[in-house]
């Protein structure tokens, strides 16, 4: 059962919908008149008149209530009445149209169908990561990355002859039973984390090391760790951590697989201090020979200051509010130096670098920031006396049923299977109109890089990426899209409501009430007219306005013929009234002239 608030997609061509909203229509209005019907019959003298001048339509109506409002004689329960029964008719005429504005024209898959898609890819030869050309996507500010990896596996890009008029939804599943998802964690071979199922390997890519009483460790709690470090980098005359990227490598008994930081070197070269790089995304699925899947997922972002004492004021503005605490923890340990120049050797001091590492890890997340001071040449020729980077790490061990279908597309078995798929992700800042941009958030990193290992375990075995061959391998669920209309659920409740009411009201008010209050003014003038010549009723009767007459008989008299008999009942009944009438006018005049002659003697 939805929920009121969920849109209900009707797989039905749009003429059912205004068949419906007519059959709407006819009833609601029948029901309005169904109630004055029932006023007809106990309201009174006027009450008749109400109903048949509703009928006779809008303009009418308001003429009929304008001549009216004024007549002191009618009652105010009737000049009422005559004003509902204007707006009612009004809304019930309308009402329809409030409907139909609700209701939208959309296309919907209809029922899916798995099919194996494979698709031709582009990869270097011997390449040191495996990765296919163009799937770098771009994570919109307001988006995830798991809707832009949804989008990507359903683009051209995995996809190069789909149909027009299908949709391609990539097969996930949650039927995978998570293996392994505690981990010891090292860093540069110094071991953070004991114990666990894996290890996880955090390195510097491009740093050679550091050397004896260079590296110094301190665990700050059971789960973070500040690092300080001198580096040194032989034959590297100037060096900023511009010059490295962040690697991660997963390790167990049978095989590991490394995922780079999706990060380009020199990219931005800046001499102010700020964010230097938005986070930036990759991902990684690799098939172990033990049947497991091991998936990784790493986002990382980047900033430059001039000095340490910077490094306050740059993360208050660049970074949302309650600041992380590797954040708040990396003000303190930016400030420890561990290795002094050394005297007499300015080609050593000017390749050495120190940096600044802050760790932690919470069950299977890795949260990482680091901050590196450039080469004492680099300080002078682009003015960065740091570079930082933020990240957060994502790993995950499973198994899950096996894709036999990519097995058979495949031609091998899937004991033979390796690296599976590298994606990577680029997100776009929400520049705001003066300029600046939204503060990055850490917490939301961390949620959006866990979310991507999550996806890629529900793709399981649907996903797969044989470099060899260049050959991309997805299934997907196929399904024809379909034209209907899209309505919120409480619409559809609320029409069948009042479609109900207004039936019973329309038939129990012709059971109850019947003839003459639920018939109009011509039926009655019909039925009295075949009641006296004895005949049945006929469906049309002939009329004519000069004299007014149905079937030849004349309905109201002449002026000439004023006092004439008539044999017809029904002109018979209005000459006694008009003649009652013309009798009180009379009597009225000849009380107010004895009136006036009373006030003259």
């Amino acid at each position: 059962m939805p929920e009121l608030t969920d849109k209900v997609f009707l797989p039905i061509p749009i003429v059912v919908l205004n068949v419906f909203l007519a059959i709407f229509k006819f009833v609601l209005l029948s029901a309005v008149g169904a109630c004055f019907a029932i006023y007809a019959k106990y309201g009174g003298e006027y009450a008749k008149s109400v109903g048949w001048t509703r009928s006779a339509g809008y303009l009418d109506m308001t003429k009929t209530f304008w001549n009216t409002y004024n007549r002191k004689k009618v009652p105010g329960t009737v000049k009422l009445a005559l004003a509902v029964g204007l707006f009612t008719t009004l809304g019930a005429s309308f009402l329809d149209k409030g409907i139909a504005s609700f209701v939208t024209l959309t296309l919907q898959p209809g029922p899916p169908e798995k099919e194996v898609i494979p698709s031709r890819q582009f990869a270097p030869d011997e390449a040191v990561y495996m990765k296919f050309a163009g799937w770098n996507s771009v994570v919109p500010s307001n988006d995830n990355p798991v809707n832009t990896m949804r989008r990507t596996l359903n683009s051209s890009i995995a996809i190069h002859d789909r149909t027009d008029g299908y949709t391609y939804t990539p097969v996930i599943s949650s039927d995978y039973n998570v293996t392994c998802a505690d981990f010891e964690v090292q860093f540069l071979g110094e071991q953070l984390k004991t114990g666990g199922c894996g290890s996880v390997d955090l390195g510097i890519v491009g740093e050679t090391g550091a050397g004896p009483g260079q590296f110094l460790t301190t665990k700050r709690s059971h789960n973070r760790w500040s690092i300080v470090m001198s580096s040194q980098f032989p034959g590297m005359s100037s060096y900023t951590m511009q010059d490295t990227s962040l690697g991660v490598g997963y390790r167990t008994s049978s095989r590991g697989c490394e995922l780079p930081e999706n990060y380009i070197h020199g990219r931005y070269i800046s001499k102010t201090w700020g964010i230097s790089d938005f986070p930036r995304a990759s991902t990684l699925k690799c098939f172990l020979d033990d049947g497991n899947i091991a998936v990784m997922a790493m986002t990382t972002t980047r900033l430059n200051l001039d000095t340490e004492k910077r490094y306050s004021e740059v993360v208050d503005a660049m970074f949302a509010k309650p600041l992380d605490e590797m954040l708040l923890a990396m003000k303190d340990t930016i400030k420890i130096k561990i290795l002094p120049p050394t005297p007499g050797q300015p080609s050593q001091n000017a390749t050495r670098a120190e940096i600044w590492i802050e760790v932690r890890v919470i069950n299977s997340t890795i949260d990482i920031h680091i901050c590196g001071s450039a080469a004492p040449l680099n300080k002078e020729l682009l003015e960065i006396g740091y570079e930082c980077l933020y990240g957060t790490i994502n790993v995950l061990q499973f198994r899950a049923p096996r894709n036999e279908r990519i097995a058979q597309s495949l031609g091998s078995p899937f004991e033979n299977f390796g690296l599976a798929s590298y994606m990577t992700l680029e997100y776009v800042p929400n520049i705001l109109s003066d300029g600046t941009f939204d503060p990055v958030s850490p917490e939301k990193m961390r949620n959006d890089t866990a979310d991507m290992t999550k996806y890629m375990a529900e793709l399981g075995y649907n996903f797969y990426a044989d470099f060899k061959g260049k050959t991309l391998y997805i299934q997907y669920d196929v399904a024809k899209l379909r034209l209907g209309l899209e309505v919120p659920f409480w619409v559809i409740v609320v029409a069948g409501i009042i479609l109900l009411i207004g039936l019973c009201v329309w038939q129990l008010t012709h059971w109850l009430v019947g003839s003459p209050h639920t018939s109009s003014l011509y039926s009655i003038i019909r039925a009295r007219l075949a009641s006296k010549s004895n005949t049945s009723v006929p469906k049309l009767m002939r009329f004519r306005f000069q004299p007014l007459m149905f079937e030849d008989v004349k309905l109201l008299p002449d002026e000439a013929e004023s006092g004439c008999e008539v044999e017809s009942d029904v002109v018979s009944i209005y000459k006694a009234e008009s003649k009652y009438e013309a009798e009180s006018d009379d009597d009225s005049e000849d009380q107010t002239n004895k009136t006036r002659g009373d006030r003259a003697v």
